[in-house]
């Protein structure tokens, strides 16, 4: 296994198990840790140039996040979700962003508006840095979310919702 080279602070000031955290739950979610793969510790530590803290505080993350389990002395593995889970867990998701927008859309203030907009210009800028793949596995999810939430939303969070789920 290899776990991309982490600096030990970016110019955001994150932190090191941040950023392995980040890095391993991208590859999780990306498929490219399989279900099932062991993560070792030392190995990731070796590879990243972190402290072995470091890598088992970003794996108690990643287990908090259900993405990763945890076996005792046998080890670390990559988490095992069925596909009756993961439905599960996308409709738990769209509930829950779903009245996450709501509550925004009753409070929001011109300002926090032109905050929005300019949080999805940044958005549509850092798409375009990702690779094809990527932004295809991205724009599949957002589509998927968009349907679910759309039809529940009006006006202004109607809006917000479409532009930050544009495919490129």
């Amino acid at each position: 296994m290899t776990v991309e080279t982490v600096p030990k602070q970016d110019s955001g000031g994150a932190t090191v198990v941040g950023e392995i955290w980040r890095g391993l739950r991208r590859r999780i979610l990306r498929g490219t840790l399989a279900p099932g793969a062991r993560l070792v510790e030392l190995d990731i530590a070796g590879e990243t140039g972190a402290s072995q803290a470091s890598v088992r505080e970003a794996l108690h993350l990643l287990e908090r996040d259900g993405l990763v389990v945890r076996m005792g002395r046998v080890g670390t593995f990559v988490t095992e979700v069925s596909e009756d889970e993961m439905r599960e867990i996308f409709q738990v998701r769209v509930m829950v962003e779903t009245f996450a927008i709501r509550r925004a859309v009753e409070c929001v203030t011109s300002v926090r508006l032109a905050e929005l907009r300019t949080l999805i210009d940044r958005i549509m800028i850092a798409k375009k840095l990702l690779t094809k793949d990527e932004r295809a596995w991205v724009d599949a999810y957002h589509v998927r979310v968009h349907d679910a939430i759309s039809p529940q939303l009006e006006g202004e969070a109607k809006t917000w919702l479409e532009a930050a789920t544009a495919p490129l």
